[in-house]
């Protein structure tokens, strides 16, 4: 018996041994409105990369602590978890400096492994340096990631969790609340199937499920969110009037773009029907870009590609476009520098292949995705398919391993859980949510009529509902301020 608590003694004291709080500098771009050291700090979080050998190499994680405003804020704070996979949350700070829940309760920020300002970061430069070959891409990132010493197959959802919850121990917190966007959804999940202990609450925002089939759903899903864009416009009346004929018009136009490709005049870059819808697709993940949409895609119809792209990009809305608030040349400078900013600092592709791929990719296969997609307008079909076998492609040359079928199964939890929803989410749609909700037996749904994705940015209506949850979380929200939600489609005056 002594020597069987010895050994288990020597694990804990092991696993301990490689995490670690460090103080540490914060990014100094990310303070220009906090004061180190008195509204925020950062520290690193050392972990092992594979917590089943906490002995060997370890990883270094970027910590952010958003202080409360009050001198005597609430013992529960808040943790985010971003999206992506491989989303960096450090460089989410604008979106949560000025937010009501920061009033009573810390804000805290994780860089998950692999992201962000951590040690080390997954980037991919080389998906960018041949944009037609991403097979090849994908391969030699994984290769030079590999030869660098990472062990590129522990970046995935259960080393993530663990990860979490370490920082948990470690700081010293005894209730915390996760908010989860996106994959950290599905992260938030994760963590409340394999480290719940010290959970009080969790937001499950635009939820991505490990039950979900995201490949074989992408086409219905996309779809549906445009499909309500167009039913919307359909049944107000003005709009209506101002864009007759919209669905008609629109996939016409794209039907002719097989043939003809759009050139962007300023770039000399064509665009072809998968960019467009690409850009389109990309563009819906915002609910500022929706109230837009209808104005873009007439300008499509009438084969103005400028309009449209940097409606759809977020660079400019209809009413400046209509007004003539703008300039084209400097929008299209400033969509090079937000690539470039997307690509330097926020998204780590290497942990979206290393997450992705054995954890969703793996459990589908290219025949059951176009069965799936055979009911769809056959521009969107052509579209769906194609995007499912380039991520196919690219996880075959990653030669990440099939994930444990335990990551594709339902979370079952009776920790109490918000889930909110956005009607116009092309990605994760609202029956994405409802379905993880089936499993979480004190959780609450709710639909936000004029969300997209990420419905926290919507509105003060679910920003209001978040902080009365976290406040009661054995009491469903006061939901009345859904009632007079809705989408005010822009028409010219």
């Amino acid at each position: 018996m002594k020597l069987i608590l010895g050994i288990v003694i020597s694990l804990l004291s092991l696993t301990f041994a490689q995490t670690e709080l460090r103080p540490k500098d914060c990014p100094r771009q990310l303070m220009l409105s906090e004061t180190e050291g008195e509204t925020a700090f950062c520290q690193s979080l050392i972990v092992p990369e594979d917590w089943a050998n906490p002995a060997e190499k370890t990883l270094e994680l970027a910590v952010l602590t958003l202080k409360a405003k009050t001198e005597a804020p609430k013992p529960d704070p808040i943790i985010f978890l971003q999206g992506g996979p491989g989303g960096a949350a450090l460089s989410t700070i604008e979106f949560w400096q000025e937010l009501s829940w920061r009033d009573s309760r810390d804000i805290i920020l994780i860089d998950q492994r692999g992201t962000g300002y951590g040690k080390p970061n997954l980037k991919c430069p080389e998906l960018y340096q041949n944009l037609d070959d991403f097979k090849q891409g994908a391969s030699d990132c994984r290769e030079r990631l590999t030869t660098s010493g990472n062990n590129v197959d522990l970046f995935n959802s259960a080393q993530n969790a663990q990860d979490i919850g370490a920082f948990i121990r470690v700081a010293g917190l005894e209730s915390v609340n996760l908010y989860g966007v996106s994959y950290g959804t599905r992260l938030a999940l994760t963590i409340m199937r394999d480290t719940p202990e010290k959970l009080r609450t969790v937001v499950l925002d635009s939820t991505y499920p490990p039950q979900a089939q995201r490949l074989n759903e992408f086409g219905a899903n996309f779809a549906r969110a445009l499909s309500e864009v167009f039913f919307q416009c359909d049944r107000d009346p003005v709009c209506k009037e101002t864009y007759p004929d919209l669905k008609e018009r629109f996939f016409n136009r794209l039907d002719r773009l097989d043939l003809t490709p759009l050139r962007q005049p300023i770039t000399a870059l064509e665009f072809s029907k998968d960019d467009v819808l690409n850009i389109l697709f990309q563009g819906m993940y915002s609910e500022s870009v929706i109230s837009s949409l209808p104005y873009a895609l007439d300008k499509l119809s009438q084969l103005d590609l400028n309009s449209f792209i940097v409606i759809v990009a977020g660079m400019a809305s209809a009413e400046d476009l209509d007004t003539g608030n703008f300039g084209f040349r400097d929008i299209w400078q400033g969509l090079g520098e937000v690539f470039k900013y997307i690509w330097r600092e926020v998204q780590s592709e290497g942990v979206y292949f290393a997450t992705e791929c054995p954890e969703d990719v793996f459990f589908q296969n290219y025949r059951l995705v176009k069965r799936a997609n055979e009911g769809l307008e056959p521009i969107l079909q052509d579209f769906a398919n194609a995007t499912a076998l380039e991520m196919f492609t690219a996880c075959r040359a990653w030669q990440a391993p099939r994930g444990v079928e335990l990551e594709s199964k339902a979370v079952v939890s009776d920790i109490p859980t918000l889930v909110l929803a956005g009607s116009f989410d092309p990605i994760t749609p609202p029956e994405w949510g409802e379905r993880a909700a089936k499993t979480l037996s004190q959780s609450y749904f709710y639909e936000f009529p004029n969300a997209a994705h990420g419905v926290f940015l919507s509105s003060d209506c679910p920003v209001q509902m978040v902080e009365a949850f976290f406040d009661e979380p054995g009491t469903a929200p006061d939901a009345t301020c859904i009632e007079g939600l809705e989408v005010k489609f822009y028409v010219p005056q």
